[in-house]
């Protein structure tokens, strides 16, 4: 079996019985003017055209960005979470194989799980090819320091299922 096979079969699994985690997770994280990470990434877009969540999960951004967000998830269980909150448009489907037409999109976000998406490269590939003319990657990933102590529990309690260091899937970006 692939290390993407197995990747991905753990993610799938992880998901389906942890709908929700990331959004779980980055709760706490708020400025003292209250904006989330969320609300921060959804500042940073454009003011027009349709933008789409790679990965949305539980489809936190959805509110943030309002009509025009389109939602794209592999994960049936954060497609459950993301539906029974009423966010539409959302879409199954992968990363390395974008079910839209070429430039579709002014921006793509992707909050907390681009470092997920194998292979790195084709995603990449596809990200470029659905953005229109111009268009916007936003993207949030995590930082391994400085963390609280708090933090680095929440952290830990992602890794926990693989019983090993925390420690994400091999990227490298090919020209």
């Amino acid at each position: 079996m692939s290390h993407r096979t197995d990747w991905a079969a753990f993610l799938d699994g992880y998901h389906a019985t942890h709908p929700g985690i990331t959004e779980d997770l980055l709760a706490p994280a708020h400025a003292p003017t209250g904006r989330s990470p969320y609300t921060w990434l959804a500042e940073a877009l454009p003011g027009t055209g349709p933008v789409l969540d790679l990965a949305c999960g539980s489809a936190p951004l959805r509110a943030a960005i309002g009509e025009r967000w389109v939602g794209l998830e592999r994960s049936g269980g954060e497609l459950q979470q993301a539906t029974a909150r009423g966010a539409t448009p959302l879409v199954r489907g992968d990363g390395a194989t974008l079910p839209f037409d070429t430039a579709a999109f002014a921006a793509v976000v992707c909050s907390m799980a681009l470092m997920l998406l194998e292979p790195t490269d084709q995603v990449v590939r596809e990200i470029h090819r659905v953005l229109q003319p111009h268009g916007s990657l936003h993207i949030l990933l995590p930082g391994l320091r400085p963390l609280t102590m708090s933090a680095r529990v929440r952290f830990a309690r992602l890794y926990l299922p693989l019983r090993q260091r925390a420690q994400l899937p091999p990227t490298a970006f090919r020209h």
